[in-house]
Protein backbone atom coordinates (compact mmCIF):
# COMPACT_ATOMS: atom_id res chain seq x y z
CA UNK A 1 0.00 0.00 0.00
CA UNK A 2 1.42 3.11 -1.35
CA UNK A 3 1.16 5.90 1.62
CA UNK A 4 2.41 8.41 0.09
CA UNK A 5 -0.25 10.53 -1.42
CA UNK A 6 -2.05 10.22 1.52
CA UNK A 7 0.68 11.71 3.68
CA UNK A 8 1.35 14.50 0.70
CA UNK A 9 -2.27 15.47 1.34
CA UNK A 10 -1.79 15.98 5.22
CA UNK A 11 1.33 17.48 4.55
CA UNK A 12 -0.69 20.16 2.81
CA UNK A 13 -3.55 20.94 4.91
CA UNK A 14 -0.99 21.29 7.74
CA UNK A 15 0.47 24.16 5.55
CA UNK A 16 -2.11 25.55 3.12
CA UNK A 17 -4.87 27.54 4.85
CA UNK A 18 -6.14 27.94 1.14
CA UNK A 19 -6.48 24.61 0.70
CA UNK A 20 -8.11 24.01 3.74
CA UNK A 21 -10.41 26.52 3.13
CA UNK A 22 -11.32 24.60 -0.39
CA UNK A 23 -11.75 21.23 1.46
CA UNK A 24 -14.06 23.36 3.89
CA UNK A 25 -16.46 24.56 0.72
CA UNK A 26 -16.63 21.10 -1.14
CA UNK A 27 -17.54 19.55 2.55
CA UNK A 28 -20.18 21.83 2.84
CA UNK A 29 -21.59 21.26 -0.77
CA UNK A 30 -20.83 17.22 -0.27
CA UNK A 31 -18.57 17.09 -2.95
CA UNK A 32 -15.35 16.34 -0.80
CA UNK A 33 -14.70 12.79 -2.17
CA UNK A 34 -14.77 14.63 -6.08
CA UNK A 35 -12.74 17.54 -4.64
CA UNK A 36 -9.84 15.54 -3.47
CA UNK A 37 -9.85 13.53 -6.61
CA UNK A 38 -10.02 16.85 -9.08
CA UNK A 39 -6.79 18.38 -6.07
CA UNK A 40 -4.69 15.25 -7.71
CA UNK A 41 -4.84 13.15 -4.40
CA UNK A 42 -6.25 9.39 -4.66
CA UNK A 43 -5.77 7.20 -2.25
CA UNK A 44 -7.94 4.26 -0.31
CA UNK A 45 -9.22 4.67 2.91
CA UNK A 46 -7.17 2.72 4.51
CA UNK A 47 -4.21 4.61 3.29
CA UNK A 48 -5.18 8.09 4.58
CA UNK A 49 -5.86 6.07 8.64
CA UNK A 50 -2.34 4.35 7.90
CA UNK A 51 -0.78 7.95 7.07
CA UNK A 52 -2.31 9.21 9.92
CA UNK A 53 -0.74 6.52 12.83
CA UNK A 54 2.34 6.47 10.73
CA UNK A 55 2.67 10.35 11.47
CA UNK A 56 1.76 9.39 14.99
CA UNK A 57 4.80 7.35 15.48
CA UNK A 58 6.98 9.90 14.37
CA UNK A 59 6.02 12.49 16.68
CA UNK A 60 8.75 13.98 18.83
CA UNK A 61 6.37 15.58 21.83
CA UNK A 62 2.94 15.41 22.75
CA UNK A 63 2.40 18.90 21.15
CA UNK A 64 2.81 17.24 17.49
CA UNK A 65 0.96 14.02 18.51
CA UNK A 66 -2.10 17.05 19.26
CA UNK A 67 -1.60 18.36 16.03
CA UNK A 68 -1.50 14.78 14.05
CA UNK A 69 -4.97 13.90 16.20
CA UNK A 70 -6.57 17.04 15.47
CA UNK A 71 -6.04 16.79 11.85
CA UNK A 72 -7.58 12.96 11.86
CA UNK A 73 -11.12 14.40 13.31
CA UNK A 74 -10.79 17.36 11.03
CA UNK A 75 -10.59 14.77 7.70
CA UNK A 76 -13.21 12.34 9.33
CA UNK A 77 -15.86 15.44 10.02
CA UNK A 78 -15.23 16.48 5.89
CA UNK A 79 -14.44 12.76 4.73
CA UNK A 80 -17.48 11.81 6.40
CA UNK A 81 -15.63 8.63 7.18
CA UNK A 82 -14.18 7.21 10.47
CA UNK A 83 -10.86 5.07 10.84
CA UNK A 84 -13.56 1.97 11.76
CA UNK A 85 -16.05 2.22 9.24
CA UNK A 86 -13.31 2.15 6.65
CA UNK A 87 -13.02 -0.47 3.85
CA UNK A 88 -13.09 -0.50 0.16
CA UNK A 89 -16.87 -0.62 -0.62
CA UNK A 90 -15.81 -4.15 -2.18
CA UNK A 91 -15.53 -6.42 0.93
CA UNK A 92 -17.78 -6.54 4.42
CA UNK A 93 -14.40 -6.23 6.03
CA UNK A 94 -15.24 -2.80 7.09
CA UNK A 95 -11.95 -1.21 9.12
CA UNK A 96 -9.59 -4.22 8.10
CA UNK A 97 -9.52 -4.44 5.00
CA UNK A 98 -8.13 -1.22 4.15
CA UNK A 99 -8.79 -1.25 0.89
CA UNK A 100 -6.53 -4.43 -0.39
CA UNK A 101 -9.40 -6.49 -1.67
CA UNK A 102 -10.77 -6.91 -5.34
Amino acid sequence: MALQPALDFIDRVRRDSAFRKAAYAASLDHKFAEWLKESGYVFHPGEIWDAFRSMLLKCRDEEAADEVKELRVWYTLLAGESENESSCGGCSKKGSCSGSCS
